[in-house]
């Protein structure tokens, strides 16, 4: 479980990051093609900032593994990119926002065990961290940054598999459209996602590939760089939210782990970080 002090430290690293972002925003104010992305980024900060600051005592027993360090590790490579009055180029932009979303959909996952306790204040803050989150990724309109991003890919059936998992997404929300068949398309999505960047990542035909040789070859700055890194950990959120909607699949509740609107909010942020993080 973490400790208080783990807790502060979190919050303290969190606070730098805002801290700078604000810096830097100030600093940005003749660069109108920057401001949009610092502040995803402080939207983003914000957030987790509330999020650990209002953690209910119960969440004692919900542990944080590597989370501090992560962060350590993501204001470095913010700070590295995002210097007071140095502007960096508009695809680097882009993937400090997908870094950032890549903990803070950790940050989500963790809200929503959080939940799983299941008791009244474990209820109220879940619920408000999760709207608040999920109203945040409306404003932000993720789904069409997403799409945008599919033209690193651009093979037609990806953003047909998008569309048909934001529709059925979009109808399991409406009523129209069953749990279980919502959760089939978004793990088709998954899987397509997968296929395409093996086959972009590839050398020869049939080349054996492996999510650690794909993010190498093809992320910003290749294996050298923190964007690999991050990219090659997206694997560990790939293979849970494969896992998850295996579960809906067999029509198995277990709070947060089969809540689809949560795994589609994630599934959103997965892709994000992805396409974001590639070259």
């Amino acid at each position: 479980m973490p400790e208080p002090d783990e807790i502060s430290e979190i919050i303290k690293k969190i606070k730098e990051r805002k801290d700078h972002l604000e810096e830097v925003k100030k600093s940005y104010l003749e660069a109108q093609h920057a401001i949009p992305f610092v502040q995803q980024n402080l939207d983003l900060t914000d957030w987790q900032l509330k999020v650990y600051e209002n953690l209910p005592p119960e969440a004692s027993e919900i542990p944080i593994y590597g989370r501090r360090d992560e962060l350590e590790a993501e204001n470095q490579y913010l700070k590295g990119l995002y210097h007071v009055v140095d502007i960096p180029p508009a695809g680097l932009l882009n993937s400090t926002a997908s870094v950032t979303t890549s903990g803070t959909s950790d940050d989500y996952s963790y809200v929503n065990r959080v939940g799983d306790l299941a008791t009244p204040s474990a209820l109220a803050y879940a619920n408000t961290y999760i709207n608040q989150y999920q109203d945040m990724q409306l404003a932000q309109d993720r789904p069409q940054q997403v799409r945008s991003l599919l033209s690193k890919i651009n093979t037609p059936n990806i953003f047909k598999r998008f569309d048909s998992a934001y529709e059925a997404y979009q109808g399991y929300r409406g009523g129209a459209v069953s749990r279980t068949a919502a959760a089939n398309v978004m793990r088709n999505l998954l899987w397509g996602l997968k296929g395409d960047l093996w086959t972009k990542a590839r050398k020869w035909h049939n080349e054996n590939m492996s999510w650690n040789t794909m993010s190498a070859r093809l992320a910003i700055n290749g294996g050298q760089g923190r964007e690999h890194m991050i990219l090659d950990a997206q694997e560990r959120k790939h293979t849970s939210l494969l896992s998850r909607l295996a579960d809906v699949l067999k029509d198995r509740e277990g709070g947060s782990i089969t809540d689809l609107n949560s795994i589609w909010t994630e599934v959103l942020d997965h892709l994000y970080t992805v396409l974001g993080l590639l070259a």
